[in-house]
């Protein structure tokens, strides 16, 4: 392992710790190179903002739990997949720090930018292919509009993360799932 290596994993650790310690607002560049030692120049070399070290972070958290499987059966995916990303959503120590990135977001536009760079795009591309090799293989209709396909499936969760509405949790899950594979034609 190299030494740059070792040290941004230092870190993204040392971020994740301070924001479950001292929430997001209270995270700085000063305080996580302190806690990581290493220069804060270090840190400014990789990240503009806090923001994006915070969602770098938390996706190298996370990131492992969030990978879209393809085991060839389309309804067991979509339900580990909701799954993963409920409890990540429900968790106390992940979901209102990405909440408070996500509402960030709204009033600064590079926040905004980053988010969809980081987080949004990449997540969304595995989700629609996903969905497209589910579709190719019978699995779904193929009629399906398959951006408001991932949306049915999706957006739920987000919406009890930003809202804060109702758990997201396991027996949410069972029910958008169950909706979802009405909706989408799933067998």
């Amino acid at each position: 392992m190299d030494q740059a290596s070792a040290s941004e994993r230092d870190i993204l650790r040392a971020t994740v710790a301070l924001c479950q310690e001292k929430g997001y607002d209270e995270v700085g560049f000063a305080a996580v190179a302190a806690a990581a030692g290493v220069p804060e120049s270090r840190l400014h070399e990789q990240w503009r903002t806090k923001s994006a070290l915070v969602i770098d972070a938390f996706r190298a958290e996370v990131g492992r739990d969030l990978v879209f499987p393809d085991t060839g059966d389309f309804a067991v995916d979509l339900r580990t997949q909701l799954a993963a990303i409920a409890r990540i959503f429900h968790d106390p120590n992940l979901g209102p720090h990405l909440a408070r990135v996500i509402g960030e977001g709204q009033r600064d536009a590079d926040v905004a930018a980053q988010f969809l760079e980081r987080v949004y795009t990449p997540n969304r591309a595995a989700a629609r292919a996903r969905f497209q090799s589910a579709q190719a293989a019978g699995q779904l209709r193929s009629d399906l509009d398959l951006d408001a396909a991932i949306d049915l499936a999706f957006a739920p969760f987000w919406f009890r993360l930003l809202v804060k509405s109702g758990p997201n949790n396991e027996d949410y899950v069972n029910s958008v799932v169950d909706l979802a594979k009405r909706g989408l034609g799933v067998p």
